[in-house]
């Protein structure tokens, strides 16, 4: 694989803004992976402790525990249209001292209630990312490259890509009208999805895929992405070609401010919010010796224009 951020380096992308840390989540506060605002308050995942993590300007960072019959919290996603912040659940191998059992999409209220449960129409779920745009729900299983959507008052999940298809679906958006969606494949790149399901892979203009990518966000007409198939990782946009037939306009985003370990993002009031270090390394059951738990940054920059 061809690192972006070797291609990055290589383009002559106009010089972005630095990013700034907007919030430090102490060490105690165990692999943070996910993150969602309405705009004034930002949740994080917990997915060691199994808690959703509240913060607001001016006030302390508030824990809440996860429903007790619930995976563990990966990404998250705010529903205005419903005040609910849904959230991906899965029971990833990590090293942890609790057991995990099942997975699926779960939706919280404002209070914290449980308010929504949902799996696929067959088989296990292995949920890491969730979109909301308008109220419609997109959420990728890592396991298969199966694509789910919730629509309106969704009490079952709709495919929109079979598994099977792709190979590890991460982050989703919007694109353009009538059902259409940018999905994020970890192994297989970048995929449009029209509204009859047909999945198109968007390479990159010297037609090489763009694999790797976890969190995907659109701001306007810019999508934004992480890739962290490398350490450390890259924040970069780009725009879809005229044609729809590969990505274009490819710009790193955050000055010189390296991300260790990027997971997931978030886009309002013109502003990225990024997980910086999640420190999936610290729980691998794959390494003999890891490294201990740190802070982790979350850290805020311009969306491009």
């Amino acid at each position: 694989m061809i690192l972006l951020a070797a291609l990055l380096a290589a383009l002559a992308a106009p010089a972005q803004p630095d990013a700034t840390t907007v919030i430090t989540v102490p060490a105690s506060h165990r692999l943070i992976e996910g993150i969602a605002t309405d705009g004034e308050t930002i949740w994080l995942s917990s997915v060691i402790d199994r808690e959703i993590l509240e913060w607001r300007p001016h006030r302390a960072l508030r824990a809440r525990h996860m429903p007790p019959d619930a995976a563990r919290p990966l990404g998250l996603a705010y529903d205005a249209k419903r005040r609910w912040l849904w959230i991906a659940t899965d029971c990833p191998e990590i090293v942890a001292a609790d057991t995990c059992t099942g997975g699926g999409l779960i939706a919280l209220d404002r209070a914290g209630r449980l308010v929504a449960r949902l799996a696929p129409p067959t088989g296990v779920a292995h949920f890491g990312d969730v979109s909301v745009t308008d109220g419609v729900v997109h959420v990728g299983d890592s396991s298969n490259g199966a694509v789910y959507r919730c629509r309106d008052t969704c009490t079952v999940l709709e495919t929109v890509i079979p598994p099977g298809i792709g190979g590890s679906a991460q982050g989703s958006a919007v694109f353009g009208g009538a059902g259409e969606v940018l999905v994020a494949d970890y192994s297989a790149g970048l995929a449009r999805v029209d509204q009859a399901g047909k999945r198109t892979l968007l390479p990159r203009e010297d037609g090489r895929p763009l694999r790797g990518v976890d969190g995907l966000v659109r701001s306007g007409d810019w999508f934004i992405g992480v890739q962290n198939s490398q350490a450390p990782g890259v924040v970069f946009a780009f725009h879809v070609s005229a044609d729809r037939q590969h990505i274009t306009d490819l710009r790193g985003l955050g000055g010189d401010r390296v991300f260790p370990e990027p997971t997931q993002i978030v886009v309002a009031g013109g502003k990225l919010y990024v997980v910086a270090d999640a420190q999936w390394t610290a729980y691998d059951k794959g390494q003999v010796q890891r490294p201990a738990q740190h802070a982790t940054p979350v850290m805020m920059m311009p969306v491009p224009r």
